[in-house]
C-alpha cells in the first residue's frame, strides 16, 4: 500500500487508500475482534456462570468499560455499543481477559496462547481509520494470520458439543 502522505495531495489518492483499507483489513479487525468477545463470553459462560463479567474480569477493566458506555450513551444522539459490557472493551483489553481467565479457557481453547500472541501482534493504534496512519506489511500480516487463527479457533470451537458460541 502507497503511502499518500508522502504524495502531492489528492483527493483520488486519499479515497484509494481508505476504500483499500477498508477493503482488505478494516473487516478483519472488525470481524476478529467480535470473534474475541464472543468466544470469551461463551466460554467464561460455560465456566464461570452467567456473572462471569463481574467475577472473572478485573474491576480496572469493567470500570473502563463502564465509562466507555458512558460516553456512547452521552452522545447525540446516544449510541448504544451493544448490551453487554464486553462491547465496550477494547482489543488490549480483551487480551487481559483472556489472559487473567487462561485456567477457564484452556480446556475448551487449547490454542489460548496462539491468541494471546496473535493479540500482542496486532497492537494497532485505535486511531488507525481517523488519523491518517498508515498499515506497514507487518501490520498487514499481522491482521490477516490473527483473522485466519480466529476463523480457525471459532470453527473448532463450533464443532465442540458442549459449547454453544453466542452473541453477549
Amino acid at each position: 500500500m502507497v503511502d499518500y502522505r508522502n504524495s502531492n495531495w489528492s483527493i483520488g489518492l486519499l479515497t484509494s487508500y481508505g476504500r483499500k483499507l477498508a477493503r482488505d483489513y478494516y473487516w478483519k479487525i472488525y470481524v476478529s475482534e467480535n470473534m474475541i468477545r464472543v468466544i470469551i463470553h461463551s466460554i467464561l459462560l460455560l465456566q464461570v456462570g452467567q456473572n462471569w463479567w463481574t467475577l472473572a474480569v478485573h474491576p480496572t477493566i469493567q470500570n473502563e468499560a463502564r465509562k466507555i458506555r458512558n460516553r456512547y450513551s452521552n452522545q447525540m444522539p446516544p449510541r448504544s455499543p451493544g448490551n453487554h459490557d464486553i462491547y465496550c472493551t477494547y482489543l488490549p483489553n480483551l487480551e487481559k481477559i483472556i489472559f487473567d481467565n487462561k485456567g477457564f479457557l484452556a480446556p475448551l481453547l487449547p490454542d489460548v496462547d496462539k491468541l494471546i500472541i496473535g493479540l500482542n501482534r496486532i497492537r494497532l493504534p485505535r486511531n488507525l481509520l481517523g488519523h491518517m496512519n498508515i498499515l506497514n506489511s507487518i501490520d498487514r500480516r499481522s491482521i490477516t494470520n490473527f483473522h485466519k487463527l480466529c476463523v480457525k479457533i471459532v470453527k473448532a470451537l463450533g464443532r465442540n458439543p458442549n459449547l454453544t458460541l453466542q452473541y453477549p
